[in-house]
């Protein structure tokens, strides 16, 4: 995934657009068959909810684990 336009979208405080950018790479994953997906950055825990509600397999947060 191409991290820049989600950072350009975290400065610009926009939340909304970087959840779905996000949620669709989440979900091109689950389609090529994974069985999980891992959100590997701290910020975007902010939009982990949005990414959730777009999959069928687990999202793991390196966030819970940290805590």
């Amino acid at each position: 995934m191409d991290f820049a336009e989600i950072a350009r979208l975290q400065a610009a405080g926009d939340w909304v657009r970087a959840g779905e950018l996000l949620a669709a790479d989440a979900r091109a994953l689950q389609v090529a068959g994974a069985d999980l997906v891992m959100l590997c950055t701290n910020t975007m825990h902010v939009v982990a909810d949005a990414v959730t509600e777009r999959l069928d397999v687990p999202l793991l947060h390196s966030g819970n684990a940290t805590a």
